[in-house]
């Protein structure tokens, strides 16, 4: 009016409730994104495609030792065993060929300590206009899975009362074994006698004690690259690597030695031995035939003598 004061007000009213809801929402996914890379004891990263961390997850130092902000901007391969930067180097490679989502396994990072953590990874490519600027992915510690692992593998090849090699691990290297490199191969296959008849009149017990002696025989006659197995009940045998026929013949005496200088026993510990040693790369199980052939004549000669 002519004093100046407002008759009239005029404005327009928007309906907010859909934006509004819309902030919200975004706020609480970036809450609980926040609260999933803070709290996931996987380490979550991204790098630029020179390889350059650009983002860690606080679990980087739980796992590592390092703080966040001294390692972004460095590259992984400061931290990379480096046995495995060629891994490392293909994954990255293949990331970028395949512009797909990759996997790699059982690579080591060392720790701020020096200590080796196993890790294996998932990642994807990160994409700006249609083009390729970096890698984020997941990251997780399989250093007791891999400790684990290796556990059961050992128990898996072993005889659970000597812990020697078993007849499963025999299988395992009997290929790898004939190689070249490891000729000539010397073999000795091994009878303990008697021992159906130690068990039944000393007991069990006393017969799992004799099977442990003689292998700790065995264990001192042989180089430490030898393998020493328990085929199976009182069967026992020595596969040594880059040893001639004179040499292997040295295993077996040094083997009946190793028995004439054992604690006397209720019992005579004897065993039946047979030897060879062989120049070829074909089927290591006909080998051992040869020297299960001279070892079942060595026990039948005992028998022969034992019956008189």
């Amino acid at each position: 009016d002519d004093e100046g004061k407002a008759l009239l007000a005029s404005g327009i009213h928007l309906d907010m409730t859909k934006e509004m809801h819309v902030e919200r929402m975004l706020k609480e996914r970036e809450r609980m994104l926040s609260q999933i890379i803070e709290n996931s004891k996987d380490l979550i990263y991204r790098m630029d495609l020179a390889g350059n961390f650009t983002f860690l997850s606080p679990a980087w130092t739980a796992l590592m030792g390092y703080e966040v902000e001294e390692s972004l901007g460095h590259p992984i391969k400061e931290y990379i065993h480096p046995e495995d930067h060629e891994l490392l180097g293909a994954f990255m490679e293949n990331l970028g060929k395949k512009r797909a989502h990759d996997a790699v396994s059982d690579y080591r990072f060392f720790t701020k300590e020096g200590s080796v953590i196993i890790f294996e990874t998932n990642a994807s490519p990160i994409y700006e206009e249609g083009e390729i600027v970096g890698v984020a992915g997941v990251a997780r510690d399989i250093s007791l899975l891999m400790k684990k692992q290796e556990q059961i593998e050992y128990l898996s090849y072993r005889d659970k009362l000597t812990v020697l090699y078993n007849r499963h691990y025999l299988e395992k290297i009997k290929g790898e074994i004939k190689e070249r490199k490891y000729l000539p191969l010397g073999i000795v296959t091994i009878d303990l006698n008697d021992l159906k008849v130690i068990n039944d009149t000393y007991g069990h017990h006393e017969g799992d004690e004799l099977l442990i002696l003689v292998s700790k025989i065995f264990k001192r006659v042989v180089k430490s690259e030898d393998l020493v197995f328990r085929m199976g009940g009182d069967e026992f045998m020595i596969l040594s690597p880059n040893t001639s026929e004179l040499q292997v013949h040295g295993i077996k005496k040094a083997i009946e030695e190793e028995l004439r200088k054992m604690p006397k026993k209720p019992y005579a510990i004897t065993m039946a031995l047979g030897y060879a040693s062989s120049q070829s790369e074909e089927d290591l199980f006909e080998d051992i035939k040869t020297a299960d052939q001279y070892m079942y004549a060595d026990k039948k000669r005992y028998k022969e003598r034992s019956s008189c």
